[in-house]
């Protein structure tokens, strides 16, 4: 007997994210100084891809939970390649790494998770609780203002961006190119949620109805993107240098400007600023 294009396509997001999660870790090791938290949300977004797709093969009806809740990490994912970008180059961009206001962006984010993952329960439940489908857009309308301030971290860090040889440009263009991705992911989201009739089904779930086309492209495609488009630019950039060879180095003294061919030192503009750390 055959199986349907749900259950094929649960199988192979597993294999997928299974294949994917080794990359993440190896980019966890070598950036684990300066950008841990954008690793390890994207490899707690592998995990509940694979958990979810797993279930759905199962046929637990409660796979909708976990994939509907999927989307979070990626969020607080973009936050911390921001993070990384500005440490990592020295930017010094405001908001990007300061504790309590990405702490807020944290609170937003676990909140509207939990309003959405309420809400996507009592969906599943015979018949459908009453409010369910309110609370979700509440949910989704929090993590759409979740995302809006991840997208201006992004923003910021690259106004504030400098091309010296210690920031991570491939990562901070994977940041902007995720930024269109994610909102395509989470728009997905808010026209099943506020929609009606013919649209709200063609939305949906390809089990309750919903275009199959629609559902790889804007639900599954965006997701592995994103973290391929991490994976891979966590790879060519450069792993954390040792503490001190991120030292600015001075002029005065014993302490002579180093060559920029000689390794990582942010901010030296070479022999034609004489040294002169900018």
């Amino acid at each position: 007997m055959g199986h349907s294009q749900t259950w094929d396509l649960s199988l192979a997001l597993i294999i997928v994210y299974v294949l994917l999660l080794p990359l993440i870790a190896i980019n966890f090791l070598r950036h684990r100084h300066l950008g841990r938290s954008g690793w390890v949300y994207t490899a707690l977004f592998c995990l509940l891809q694979i958990i979810g797709s797993g279930m759905e093969l199962a046929n637990n009806k409660y796979a909708l939970i976990v994939l509907q809740v999927g989307l979070s990490p990626l969020i607080l994912g973009l936050q911390g390649f921001s993070h990384e970008v500005n440490q990592a180059g020295r930017l010094n961009a405001p908001f990007v790494s300061n504790m309590i206001f990405t702490s807020g962006l944290h609170i937003v984010t676990v909140v509207g998770v939990g309003i959405t993952a309420y809400g996507a329960y009592g969906e599943t439940e015979n018949p459908p609780k009453d409010n369910s489908m309110d609370y979700e857009k509440v949910g989704l309308v929090l993590l759409t203002i979740a995302l809006a301030v991840a997208i201006a971290l992004v923003f910021i860090v690259t106004c504030s961006y400098r091309r010296n040889r210690g920031a991570p440009a491939l990562l901070l263009i994977a940041c902007i190119i995720s930024c269109p991705t994610l909102s395509v992911r989470l728009l997905d989201g808010l026209i099943f949620a506020f929609s009606s009739g013919d649209t709200h089904t063609k939305f949906s779930l390809p089990e309750l109805g919903g275009n199959f086309a629609l559902y790889v492209i804007l639900e599954v495609l965006p997701g592995a993107l994103i973290t391929v488009y991490f994976g891979l630019a966590g790879l060519v950039v450069p792993a954390d240098r040792a503490p001190q060879q991120n030292m600015p180095y001075k002029t005065e003294g014993n302490y002579p400007a180093p060559p920029p061919q000689q390794g990582y030192y942010p901010g030296y503009n070479g022999p034609a600023q004489g040294g002169r750390m900018v």
